[in-house]
């Protein structure tokens, strides 16, 4: 049998994304023996794909963090983590810092300041989003340029299949070369999970990387973490065809502009201004839509920004090209020139893109595990049911800062964990008994009907008959598993890698839908079209989903009074905006077009000056 080689540092982080390099990059400029884990080549994940906005709660004399949290808060209806949201409102400028710092670069005005785009995304009340003078591949450059400087020792295309833990407390982990089929067992003092979100199981309606199976969750679940609010779920809007790009990130809301109108296939508009409206009550409306009309979660509406082009000029797409690129090139390619130029509706699908819960951690990004911390999209509190737009990179930045200081603390004092041999050998048999298996199923096929399961019956339409039948059918699949054909290779054996990401696929599938089960109301993008109202009298608090005795067990956290003070948007608050609606929408084209001009020019110079 082949053995694992066993090898030593003081914090171990597993994942190549923003957060995961963010993390390791400042912790081994203090000093520490860092080794970073990626299943892909670094900066390869979500990160490489995001439009580069970024929130930041400095960059406005209007802007405060008492507003960011009552933002936040608002958008995640009130089950966000209260350390974790007062921590990203004080510190979000310093996720500028440390991007800018690897070699990004944000849009500055003539005098050198920071420059938000002119309109607040969906759910902020004020501009405090920051466009980036590049995205997707530029940042994930600037990710390992950042990393190789830091000298951390790097692994890519390096799967992590298990955690070891004993008495509480991580002690290492057990990895899989990808290239060439050896294992190798990592002792590690702190262990930083920063392995990114789990898309990949509602494949192909979703946004995410291939990459996003969701391994991160599943590995802290089986370490005896904690996971918190995975029955949530957020959506985009996404391409609708070729069927090779379907779920490719059309924009969220805010793409829809001063003007766009959100409409089902009968031409009628399904959400007034939806400009304005968070993520969650983007695809409620969605979810409604479809359903009152017989058609199941993978029918198109249409997103028609027609007007936003007559009646605000050229000004319009100059916006949106300076703040969603990929988005008009994603709708040239599918859909032709003239979508491009926002002169025909766009067909759009919702396209899962982030799931707000995760691993369950406190202020310090340490989770129930000892000396196991989680940052980015595997890390849940934060968003409680919903996130804003542009805070994703910020989050992950200051997280990952936050989890390099607290793992850097008495790491010194701390002794090198001893992993037990039988342990590890018992691991690594498991893993290699997956291979060199005859059957009559393919790992592949087996992984596509998990995503039929999810996305059907645990997307974007949920009741309590398709959560049970999904339950269901994710215990045969499991049973079926035992039945794959996997080669013998070593090298480069994409069945058995299929097959490893298949049982942890399987397992947090399970998680999701039993937390969606329990959670018997409507909250954020949670849709129970069985319960289609929020209901915070009896479920204003979140569900924790824990291992015990091999199993899944839940409980219930109440919020408490931590947010009474933040309630939904009166009247009164929202007046300014209807009036600002109503006023441009009243006014004739030519004096909009000068207004809306005048407003956005400063941010456009700056752009031009910058590029």
């Amino acid at each position: 049998m082949m053995k694992a080689k066993t090898h030593h540092c003081d914090i171990l982080v597993i994942g190549g994304g923003g957060a995961g390099v963010a993390a390791a990059a400042l912790a081994a400029r203090a000093g520490a023996r860092v080794v970073l884990l990626s299943k892909e080549p670094v900066g390869r994940g979500d990160t490489c794909i995001a439009s580069g906005l970024m929130t930041n709660g400095a960059v406005n004399r209007s802007d405060s963090p008492d507003k960011m949290i009552r933002d936040l808060v608002r958008c995640g209806e009130r089950l966000n983590d209260a350390v974790l949201v007062k921590l990203l409102a004080e510190r979000s400028h310093e996720a500028t810092q440390v991007l800018e710092e690897f070699g990004m670069a944000f849009r500055r005005d003539r005098q050198g300041r920071l420059t938000p785009l002119p309109s607040p995304l969906g759910g902020h009340s004020v501009a405090r989003s920051l466009a980036s003078l590049s995205e997707g591949n530029q940042i994930g450059s600037a990710l390992r340029a950042a990393l190789y400087r830091s000298g951390v020792q790097v692994y890519e295309e390096a799967l992590v299949t298990d955690l070891f833990s004993d008495e509480g407390q991580v002690n290492g982990a057990l990895s899989l070369d990808l290239a060439s089929g050896e294992q190798s067992a990592w002792s590690a003092k702190r262990v930083i999970l920063a392995s990114g979100g789990c898309g990949w199981l509602f494949a192909p309606f979703t946004s995410n990387m291939r990459s996003n199976t969701g391994d991160g969750f599943t590995l802290a679940f089986e370490a005896g973490a904690e996971l918190r609010d995975m029955e949530h779920a957020q959506y985009v809007f996404g391409l609708s065809r070729p069927q090779s790009a379907i779920g490719v990130l059309l924009g969220e809301p805010a793409t829809a502009g001063f003007f766009g109108r959100l409409l089902d296939r009968e031409g009628r508009e399904i959400l007034e201004r939806p400009a304005r409206k968070t993520r969650g009550q983007v695809a409620a409306a969605m979810a409604r839509a479809l359903h009152e009309q017989g058609l199941g979660a993978d029918a198109g509406l249409r997103l028609d920004l027609r007007d936003n082009a007559l009646r605000m000029g050229p000004i319009y797409r100059v916006m949106l090209s300076l703040s969603r690129q990929s988005a008009l090139d994603a709708a040239r390619f599918a859909y032709g020139g003239a979508a491009a130029r926002c002169e025909e509706p766009w067909e759009v699908v919702p396209s899962f893109h982030y799931l707000p819960g995760g691993v369950k951690v406190d202020g310090r990004c340490e989770s129930s595990v000892r000396n196991l911390y989680a940052v980015g999209q595997v890390q849940g509190g934060l968003f409680g049911a919903d996130r804003l737009g542009s805070v994703s990179l910020t989050e992950l930045f200051v997280f990952a800062k936050i989890a390099a200081e607290s793992a850097l603390e008495k790491l010194a004092e701390s002794p090198q964990p001893s992993l037990h041999p039988e342990l590890v050998e018992s691991r690594v048999r498991a893993r290699l008994s997956l291979r060199g298996r005859s059957g009559s199923r393919t790992p592949i096929a087996l992984k596509r009907r998990l995503q039929e399961i999810m996305w059907q019956k645990v997307g974007l339409l949920r009741q309590q008959s398709s959560l049970e039948a999904a339950l269901r059918e994710l215990e045969d699949l499991d049973r079926e598993r035992q039945d794959a054909r996997v080669p013998s290779s070593a090298s480069w054996n994409s069945d058995w890698v299929d097959l490893l990401e298949l049982e942890s696929m399987i397992r947090l599938g399970e998680i999701i839908a039993r937390c969606a089960l329990e959670r018997r109301e409507s909250r954020g993008g949670h849709v129970r079209l069985d319960h289609p109202e929020r209901n915070d009298t009896d479920w204003l608090k979140t569900i924790v989903a824990r291992k015990e005795n091999g199993g899944i067990t839940l409980r219930t956290d109440p919020i408490g009074e931590v947010w009474n003070d933040i309630q939904p948007e009166g009247w009164i608050e929202a007046l300014p905006a209807k009036l600002q609606d109503w006023l441009i929408r009243s006014l004739p084209r030519q004096v909009v077009q000068r207004i809306l001009h005048k407003r956005v020019s400063g941010f456009i110079s700056a752009a031009g000056k910058s590029a």
